[in-house]
C-alpha cells in the first residue's frame, strides 16, 4: 500500500501499477531493499510529498484454501 507521494512524484513511474510491483518482486531481494528502492527512486525524482510504503512479507506453509465448489481440492482431516 502506497501514499500519493509514491506515485505521483517526478515523472510518475509508480502510476503504472506494473512499475511498482516489478520494483517490489525483484528476484532474490529481501522486502526492506525492495522499499529501499522504490523509496530512493522517489527521493532522486524530486518527491514533494511524504512518501509512505506499508508492505508485509509473509511465508504461509499452510494449505491454501479453495471454493466450495472445487471440492476435490479440499482435504479433509479424519
Amino acid at each position: 500500500m502506497v501514499t500519493d507521494g509514491v506515485l505521483e512524484c517526478g515523472e510518475r513511474r509508480y502510476e503504472t501499477p506494473v512499475n511498482l510491483y516489478s520494483d517490489m518482486n525483484r528476484n532474490n531481494i529481501k522486502l526492506e531493499e525492495s522499499v529501499h528502492h522504490v523509496l530512493e527512486h522517489v527521493h532522486h525524482q524530486f518527491g514533494r510529498d511524504s512518501a509512505t510504503i506499508v508492505s508485509w512479507d509473509i511465508d504461509n506453509k499452510g494449505k491454501a484454501t479453495y471454493p466450495s465448489d472445487q471440492p476435490e481440492k479440499i482435504k479433509v482431516r479424519k
